[in-house]
C-alpha cells in the first residue's frame, strides 16, 4: 500500500521539473479537499506549462488502472488553465463525472472555448451525457441541454472537425433527424466526414446500417475498414463476421487487426469463437503478446452469456 505524500510536501515537487511524479505524490493528489484545492489553485500558475501537461497526462494514465484514486478536483481546477492542452487533458480526466455542474461547464466549453481541440473534447464528453439521458440516468432537461448544444454545432457552419464530433456525440440518442444527418455525412466527398458517419452508425446500435458497414469493411481505405469494424462490434452485427474474418486474415495493420478481433468478441457466436481460438494459438506460437491479449479478451467476451457490452473499445 502506497503511503500518500503530505500535501504540504507536494508543491515543491510539482514546481521542480527534475522530480518524477512518484507514487506517493500521485496518491497525495487524490481526493483533495477544498482547502488543499484552494492552495493548489493559488500556486498552479507557477508550475511550468509542460509540467502541468505532463502531470495531468500522468494522472489520467494512473486513474485508468486504479479506480480508487480521485483526481476530479485537480482536473476541475485545470479546466480553467490558460493552456489548451492542459484543458483538454482535464476534460479527458473527468470521464467519470456525471454531475449537472460539469455538464453545464461542458456546454459552455463546447460553444465558446478558443481552442478547437478543447471544443471537440467537450463535444465528445457531451455525447456521454446524451447516452446517460437515453438510460434515464440524468433528468430530461439535462439530456435535452446536451442534445440541443450538440445539434446546434452540428447544424451550424462551424469547422467540419467540430461537426464531425457533434455527429458522433448525437448518435448516442434516438432524436429525430439523426439518421438523416448520418446519411448526409456518409454521402459527403470528404473521407473524414464519411468516417464519422460510419462511427455514428455503430453508436446507433441499429442493424439497418448493416449494408453500409459491410461495404466499408471491404473498403480499400484502411481508415474506413477500422471504423466499419468498430461499428460492427458496437452493433453486434452477426452478418459482418465473415467480412471481419477476411479482414483479419488480409490486413497487416495492427490497429485494424485489434479492432476486428475486438468486434468478433462483441458479436460472439460459434464462428467468431472458432476464429478467435485460432488467433490465440497463432499469437502464442509467434510470441505476440499484444495480439494474444486482445484475442483472449475478445474470446472471453464472446463466451459471456447475454447480449450486453462489457469490453468497450476506444482507440
Amino acid at each position: 500500500m502506497v503511503k500518500p505524500r503530505d500535501f504540504q510536501d507536494i508543491m515543491p515537487i510539482l514546481l521542480d521539473e527534475s522530480r518524477p511524479f512518484d507514487a506517493a505524490t500521485v496518491y497525495g493528489l487524490s481526493g483533495l479537499d477544498r482547502q488543499q484545492l484552494n492552495r493548489l489553485a493559488r500556486d498552479w500558475p507557477s508550475i511550468p506549462v509542460e509540467r502541468r501537461r505532463s502531470l495531468l497526462q500522468h494522472l489520467n494514465e494512473v486513474s485508468e488502472s486504479n479506480f480508487e484514486l480521485d483526481f476530479q478536483g485537480i482536473n476541475h481546477l485545470a479546466l480553467n488553465d490558460p493552456d489548451s492542452e492542459v484543458r483538454q487533458y482535464a476534460i479527458e480526466g473527468l470521464w467519470e463525472d456525471e454531475t449537472v455542474e460539469y455538464l453545464r461547464k461542458l456546454v459552455d466549453i463546447a460553444q465558446h472555448d478558443v481552442s478547437q481541440d478543447v471544443r471537440c473534447a467537450a463535444i465528445t464528453e457531451l455525447g456521454r451525457f446524451i447516452l446517460l439521458g437515453e438510460y434515464e440516468e440524468i433528468s430530461r432537461a439535462d439530456a435535452r441541454l446536451s442534445q440541443d448544444t450538440v445539434l446546434r454545432i452540428l447544424h451550424s457552419d462551424e469547422d467540419d472537425e467540430l461537426r464531425r464530433h457533434a455527429l458522433e456525440a448525437i448518435a448516442n440518442c434516438s432524436r429525430e433527424g439523426v439518421d438523416e444527418m448520418i446519411r448526409e455525412f456518409y454521402n459527403a466527398d470528404e473521407l473524414p466526414l464519411r468516417m464519422s458517419a460510419v462511427f455514428a452508425m455503430g453508436r446507433t446500435c441499429d442493424e439497418d446500417w448493416a449494408p453500409q458497414i459491410i461495404r466499408e469493411l471491404n473498403s480499400s481505405t484502411p481508415e474506413m475498414q477500422y471504423e466499419a469494424a468498430r461499428a460492427a462490434g458496437h452493433i453486434g452485427l452477426e452478418e459482418a463476421v465473415p467480412d471481419l474474418i477476411r479482414l483479419i486474415e488480409s490486413t497487416d495493420d495492427t490497429e485494424i487487426l485489434e479492432v476486428a478481433i475486438w468486434a468478433l468478441g462483441e458479436i460472439g457466436g460459434e464462428e467468431a469463437r472458432r476464429t478467435l481460438h485460432a488467433i490465440i494459438a497463432r499469437a502464442e506460437a509467434d510470441d505476440d503478446e499484444e495480439i494474444l491479449a486482445a484475442a483472449q479478451d475478445a474470446y472471453d467476451a464472446a463466451n459471456l452469456p447475454g447480449d450486453f457490452l462489457l469490453f468497450d473499445f476506444e482507440p
